[in-house]
């Protein structure tokens, strides 16, 4: 029996080192680290590209009381940085209310069933910015019901009966990444002005600025 634990061991220990490396460095929350296969090695990251602003001028539409305002934003995850977002500069110069991510799966979708419904008849609003990342866009726009529609009334209960999930770990342990991101990790250290992944440039910088890359948007803007 020990001689059969000895050699199982000798098979799963290196598997077993891969999972360990993966779980702790691997980033199911950054895009570039989590596309390139690069290591999280900073994990407050966040705080040192989080905005001076102290606090979130903006409206979500779960916590309005005004009925009135200059811009209203839907979006995907882009438009969910708080303070650091995009409406908070707009609120600086507008009265912005966002809707809130849970109440909108697909933006495109639920700004026609808001288009359709009676929401518009309620909140008064001068234009519109619809955000998306490009490389879902294609995704969005399939299957789109132009005759849908959500109330406000329909709106108030999602409101009332949300319930704020955690964030799900895209990563398993059986998975290709447990062989690949270790691999990248490797190169990461060895490696200079290379396409990590495939698919995201690291490079070495010749300035002690640092250089912010996001995903591509696509913003559309409309009056109502």
């Amino acid at each position: 029996m020990k001689r059969f634990i000895i050699k199982t061991a000798f098979f799963v220990a290196p598997f077993f080192t891969l999972y360990i490396i993966t779980a702790v460095f691997f980033s199911t929350d950054a895009d570039l680290l989590r596309i390139g296969f690069l290591p999280d090695l900073d994990k407050n990251y966040h705080e040192k590209l989080a905005s001076s602003e102290p606090i979130i001028k903006f409206t979500e539409l779960s916590e309005s009381k005004e009925k009135t305002y200059e811009i209203l934003t839907i979006g995907d995850s882009f438009s969910e940085q708080g303070k650091s977002g995009y409406q908070n500069s707009l609120a600086n110069d507008f009265s912005v209310l966002h809707i809130n991510r849970f109440i909108s799966n697909n933006q495109i979708q639920t700004l026609i069933e808001l288009c359709n419904g009676n929401f518009f008849d309620t909140y008064k609003v001068q234009y519109v910015i619809l955000q998306g990342v490009e490389r879902n866009l294609i995704r969005d726009v399939q299957n789109i019901d132009n005759t849908a529609q959500i109330g406000i009334h329909q709106i108030d209960s999602i409101i009332v009966n949300h319930n704020r999930q955690p964030l799900q770990e895209e990563y398993n342990f059986f998975s290709r990444t447990t062989l690949r991101f270790p691999y990248s990790t490797l190169k990461y250290f060895t490696d200079k002005n290379y396409i990590a992944n495939g698919q995201v440039y690291n490079v070495e910088l010749n300035t002690e600025h640092y250089l912010a890359i996001i995903p591509i948007n696509c913003f559309f803007i409309m009056t109502i």
